[in-house]
């Protein structure tokens, strides 16, 4: 392998920066200011600074993608000039859009930075190859950027890891402080500027040679054919077995299947275009079988795909995680059906349509923030004017807490606290506007605003704010003895040691010239007291106790507070007082049963 020369470095970076000035000033601008607000702070960062980030990260991809069309129309001077203006015009927009105050803004604009983001990178795969056919070409170009992705992380990480080896050598041996925020620094100087060159300069730009390459990389074949493709089949074998398992139980799927099903699929899909210049080639009969009958495997988790998700938008409404999900569904159904059904594929509509998805899911009234507002809304409203909290469009208090249920309190306060989390509250404020005048006009000179938080407006609506979680069935509880009460021991001049219940095991002790013994079986339900001298054996079923202790406690939630003398098993016998004094005790409960995982006993004994 021959190293590149100094001069030829020098030439690359030259290169580099005249075929792509703006997206290397976006790289430069974006480091620059991810570099200031990691020394001062996201909260205490200009706002400027913080959407130039924005900004800039988006249009790294965008500029680049601009500037590839140019190439691949061979435009020169003021036609060029042209496409990298609308991208510099459209990431103007983009930044007068943003929230002065982003750093406290709703979270909806995070989601569509990222969304936005997505769009910019899957523009790049397909801004060369518009035009019809030159699926050889899209194919070996989008090769080529993966792998120059790939090299240009390799060298970014060896680069950061040995300089903060350096910096690190340097404050241990010369006793120089470098504060820790130096080393996220140079992370980000590293991430957005040079790799961001290094990347840049293996970008192909002989268009025409790509078309016409064949070459494959035998490394990239081993990984689809013998690590990706069997993790996809194995995964594809999990669905499924649990689409079997639903039909026989008669159920529908979960939430999270629908991330399970869109993780494989889009890992399958990735997997099918790995493969897709060799798959009809002599001697490759499992990759042609792989690409040949993929999509078709694909149908049956699509449905349960459509099953989770749209089961949880009819139980809850539209989300912006949701709305994602479901674009994605429905994307996944075009592309199914399409390779499925045409014989002759274009691999291009696959980042294409998926550009499109982003699109619309980011921007319009048909985005995932504008849906999901409204859905929410609309469930907040049922739920107010069910409860007559709503009435001609103004709140009126509930009279008492207790005149709304529960579990609707608890479903409007999450949508209330979503609202504000994504969206923010101003779709609702206009509800309250008689109740806050009213409100207002009890604070004088200004000195007191109205608290307008989730809990400001649930408290407005004329009760707390509850926690759903709270109201769901614990998966655990922890019965404690309260250890501010007393426990009555009279009669009992013997008390050992706290010993642990959680795994069959004994104990041994003497006291008083007697040996005693304790044994726990049983998955800890069972303890058995053996005294030596009297040939005693004395068996207690915590089991039972831990049952009626769950009959009263469970609905405390989590754990419950209970009093030491309930946390007790006593014994009489015709020479001894026997007690079992529980402090704690875990137990783990699915549906109506439940498993004792742990406890803490203390055995007290006495002679009659």
């Amino acid at each position: 392998m021959k190293f590149p020369s100094i001069q030829h470095i020098v030439y690359q970076t030259r290169r580099t920066t005249y075929r792509f000035p703006l997206v290397l000033a976006a790289a430069i601008i974006g480091g620059v200011a991810s570099i200031y607000m990691t020394g001062q702070g996201f909260s205490r960062t200009p706002d400027s600074v913080n959407k130039l980030i924005f900004t800039a990260a988006i249009g790294i991809p965008l500029l680049f993608a601009f500037r590839l069309i140019a190439e691949r129309r061979v435009l020169k001077g003021a036609n060029a000039l042209l496409w990298q203006t609308l991208g510099v015009i459209l990431l103007a927009i983009y930044f007068f859009t943003l929230p002065e105050n982003i750093s406290r803004a709703p979270d909806q604009h995070f989601y569509r930075f990222f969304i936005l983001l997505l769009a910019a990178h899957l523009l790049v795969a397909f801004a060369p190859y518009l035009q019809k056919n030159q699926l050889d070409g899209f194919w070996h170009f989008n090769k080529s950027l993966f792998l120059r992705f790939l090299v240009a992380v390799l060298f970014s990480g060896v680069l950061y890891i040995g300089l903060s080896v350096a910096l690190l050598s340097i404050e241990q041996l010369f006793g120089v402080d470098i504060p820790g925020k130096r080393y996220g620094q140079l992370f980000l100087f590293i991430a957005w500027i040079f790799n961001t060159y290094f990347f840049l300069s293996g970008i192909p730009d002989d268009f025409n040679r790509l078309d016409k390459e064949t070459a494959y990389p035998k490394g990239l074949k081993i990984f689809s054919q013998y690590v990706l493709i069997p993790i996809v089949l194995i995964y594809l074998v999990i669905l499924y077995a649990y689409q079997i398992k639903i039909l026989f139980e008669w159920n529908l799927p979960k939430g999270w299947t629908a991330n399970l099903v869109l993780g494989f699929s889009i890992v399958g899909i990735f997997a099918y275009l790995l493969i897709y210049p060799i798959r009809s080639q002599p001697g490759n009969k499992w990759l042609h079988f792989f690409s040949r009958w993929y999509f078709a495997a694909l149908i049956p988790p699509v449905i349960m795909l459509h099953l989770a998700i749209w089961r949880r938008i009819f139980d809850y409404g539209i989300t912006v995680n949701r709305y994602v999900v479901l674009a994605l569904a429905i994307w996944l159904t075009g592309i199914v059906l399409y390779f499925v059904v045409i014989r002759e594929r274009n691999i291009k509509l696959i980042p294409i349509s998926l550009f499109l998805i982003a699109m619309i899911a980011a921007l319009g009234p048909a985005s995932a923030f504008s849906l999901s507002e409204k859905s929410q809304v609309r469930r907040l409203r049922g739920y107010l004017e069910r409860n007559h909290l709503l009435v001609d469009g103004q709140i009126h208090p509930a009279s008492s807490p207790l005149s709304v249920p529960l579990a609707e309190r608890g479903e409007i306060s999450s949508i209330i606290r979503y609202l504000n989390d994504i969206h923010g509250l101003e779709a609702i404020r206009p509800w309250f506007d008689r109740l806050l005048k009213e409100t207002e006009q009890d604070f004088t000179n200004g000195e007191k605003e109205v608290d307008f938080s989730p809990y400001g407006v649930v408290k407005l609506l004329g009760f707390t704010f509850v926690d759903p979680t709270t109201l769901e069935p614990p998966s655990y509880v922890n019965l404690i003895s309260d250890p501010y009460k007393s426990l009555q021991i009279t009669g009992y001049d013997i008390c050992f040691p706290p010993l642990r219940v959680n795994s069959p095991r004994k104990y041994f002790f003497k006291a008083k010239k007697e040996k005693y013994v304790f044994e726990n079986k049983k998955e800890n339900s069972i303890i058995i007291l053996y005294i030596d001298k009297d040939s005693e054996r004395q068996t207690f079923d915590l089991h039972s106790l831990v049952k009626h202790l769950l009959t009263r406690y469970k609905s405390f939630g989590y754990s419950g507070i209970i009093p030491p003398n309930e946390m007790t098993i006593t014994r009489i016998t015709s020479t001894r007082k026997i007690m079992l004094y529980f402090t704690q005790i875990n137990v783990s409960l699915e549906k109506d049963k439940f498993r004792i995982n742990d406890a803490e006993v203390q055995v007290l004994v006495g002679k009659r």
